[in-house]
């Protein structure tokens, strides 16, 4: 898997990723993993957004286990709000439902 944003995502911002077919395939499905940093009790909304897939969305930290989510944003959009249990380092794996690929704006608010 590839990791993306060396510094990291952070809350409020955005970043801009493309899945290309020479991505890592994570069960089946191509995708790009991002570091974020989360703190005790921090809520956010993430929204993994694109017009040339269906976007799926993981995320993995400390406390949590996996979250998945397909279509929580509007239309085949992702979305998963999340409340972190503890500080930590998380990843956020952007990945495509049926393996297409695109550009792709990853946002945290």
């Amino acid at each position: 898997m590839s990791l993306h944003a060396e510094q990291g995502l952070r809350a409020g911002g955005r970043e801009f990723g493309q899945l290309t077919s020479a991505e890592p395939v994570v069960e089946g499905q191509p995708g790009q993993a991002w570091a974020f940093h989360a703190n005790v009790g921090q809520a956010v909304t993430i929204d993994l957004i694109s017009d040339s897939f269906d976007s799926y969305l993981r995320v993995l930290g400390p406390g949590l286990g996996t979250l998945e989510n397909d279509d929580g944003g509007d239309g085949i959009h992702s979305r998963l709000e999340v409340t972190f249990p503890e500080n930590g380092a998380c990843l956020i794996h952007a990945s495509s439902l049926g393996g297409d690929t695109g550009i792709f704006p990853l946002r945290i608010r």
